[in-house]
Parts: C-alpha cells; structure tokens; sequence
C-alpha cells in the first residue's frame, strides 16, 4: 500500500515562484489530451493546439493573460478551466498545465481532467476505439485509496506520470484548497510530492469564473 502524507503533513504547503501570464505558444508546442473522448489526443504545432483547445472551450488568448492558479514549478504552471465543448452538456473541471523553455516560450500543454469518464460520455469518439493508461490507471487508484473522490477532495486527476490533487483543507482561519503533486517512477512509486498553495483563481472562461471561485473556496 502506498504510504502518502497525512492531512496535517500536507498543510506545509508553499508557492513555488511565480510563472509571468502572456506566455506565448512555441511554433512546436505540444498538447497531451488524456481519455476516451473525442477530445482524446497528441497534437503539435501552435495553430492545431490553439484549435483544439479552442474546441473544448478552452481560449488559450484569453487564459494566458490571466494568473495562474497554481505554480508546480519555476517552469511550469496550471489553470484550472472549465471544458465546455457544448453550452447544453454539463461542464467537465480541468489543470491546463503549461511548460516553457528558458526563453519564456510555452513547449508542452497537458490536460488534467478531473471526470474524464464523464467527457467520453458526452463526447464519445466516433470510431469507438477504447484507449486505456494502465500507468495512469493504477497512479490514481493509490492517491484515491488515500483522499476519497468527494468532500475536501475538490479535483483528482492523473497521467501516466503523477496525479493532481486539490484538496480542500480545514486551517484556523477557515478552508485553505491547495494542490498536492504526486511524480511516479515507472513501476509505480512515488518518486516526488509536495504541496503548493493556490496563487490566483483567475480563469480562462469569464462565464465559468463564478463557479470556478465556488468550486474552489466552498467548503464541502
């Protein structure tokens, strides 16, 4: 059984620095898509990846000139979005998480979608084709086994190599929500953990913003 931080452990969270908004797209920028939605996808180049977000609702002009939602490292930051590819569907939470080079520029996007059974749904693919990340898979039920899926677990999300968690902690003043990153080796042990605290709760989607802010501050 993986052996992960305890509650109290992880209120010693911190900011790590701050990543400058504006950030531009690489020409060579990479956009990772997880799941079994039509959505599902590795595509390159700036013009195909601003399309793609763009047809899940998801305006990367508009996002990038807003704050961050949380800094995971000096070169790398996540926006906390709303997918809505139709206005008529529910609205499925996601982590844009952004990495850039040393010249300012944006070289890999990847998505982190907290209900990705629930996109598929909505948004099956049309060749019926079923993609499944054993890695990711497994990644996720070990940080699920530990927080829950409800209640102070606000977003849990996994790729092939770590898991995004935003849990709402109960602190003095009140509820702190903060994200708790989980790397993994390839046979599935934590290689590295640590906590950020939230630096702003702007977003991409001036009509989501609201809930957003809710989702995000609301105690359970």
């Amino acid at each position: 059984m993986l052996r992960l931080p305890t509650r109290g452990r992880l209120l010693a969270a911190s900011t790590i620095g701050t990543m400058p908004s504006a950030l531009r797209l690489a020409d060579h920028v990479s956009l990772r898509i997880p799941g079994n939605s039509r959505f599902a996808a590795e595509v390159r180049g700036r013009d195909t990846v601003e399309r793609h977000l763009a047809a899940m609702g998801v305006r990367w002009e508009r996002m990038r000139n807003t704050r961050a939602a949380f800094a995971l490292g000096p070169n790398e930051a996540a926006w906390l979005v709303l997918l809505t590819p139709a206005p008529s569907q529910t609205p499925v939470f996601a982590l844009v998480a952004a990495s850039r080079d040393s010249s300012g520029a944006v070289t890999a996007l990847e998505l982190f979608i907290h209900d990705e059974l629930r996109l598929a749904r909505q948004y099956p693919r049309d060749d019926g084709v079923v993609r499944t990340s054993l890695a990711a898979q497994r990644n996720l039920q070990q940080v699920r086994a530990i927080h829950g899926t409800g209640g102070h677990t606000r977003f849990l999300a996994a790729s092939r190599g770590r898991v995004l968690a935003i849990l709402d902690e109960v602190v003095p003043a009140g509820h702190a929500p903060q994200l708790v990153q989980y790397r993994f080796d390839a046979s599935g042990r934590v290689s590295s953990l640590h906590a950020v605290l939230p630096q702003g709760l702007s977003c991409c989607n001036s009509s989501g913003s609201n809930e957003i802010y809710a989702f995000m501050i609301t105690p359970p």
